[in-house]
């Protein structure tokens, strides 16, 4: 009789055991489930990440090339400036001085007659001069 309840409690061990490691095999499965969920969300996310890089580095791309045409055109409008104030600014500024001086000249003569034209050229000149001056401050701003 001994033989049969070591028997008996081999065989209750023996189910409990089994039941043990079902449930554990169950677990495992439904922690190996959620295991493949969250890796398909890992890749999804790497995935997204990828993309948003890519789309980042095409815009730094464009970026710089737009930086690049700034700077391209800020150099032309410096080298505008330049002409302005040097070739544009210098023989305005002599036309200036030689209407100022014919017209102190003529005004010592009397020659009274070509005065209205002096007046047009002086007035002219004068208007020439600030729009250049207003453009080299602009550009210099």
């Amino acid at each position: 009789m001994a033989g049969k309840i070591d028997d008996k409690v081999n065989v209750e061990e023996f189910r409990i055991q089994l039941e043990t490691e079902t449930q554990r095999n169950k677990e495992l499965e439904r922690l190996n489930t959620q295991l493949k969920a969250q890796k398909q969300m890992l890749y999804k996310i790497i995935q997204e990440l990828y993309e948003k890089e890519k789309d980042n580095l095409l815009k730094s791309e464009e970026l710089i090339a737009q930086k690049e045409e700034i700077e391209l055109q800020n150099q032309k409008l410096l080298e505008y400036a330049f002409y302005n104030a040097h070739n544009v600014r210098g023989p305005l500024a002599r036309i200036l001085g030689l209407v100022y001086l014919l017209k102190r000249e003529a005004d010592k003569i009397g020659f009274i007659d070509n005065d209205q034209y002096l007046d047009k050229l002086s007035e002219s000149a004068n208007e020439l001069d600030l729009a250049v001056r207003e453009m080299s401050h602009f550009l210099n701003e």
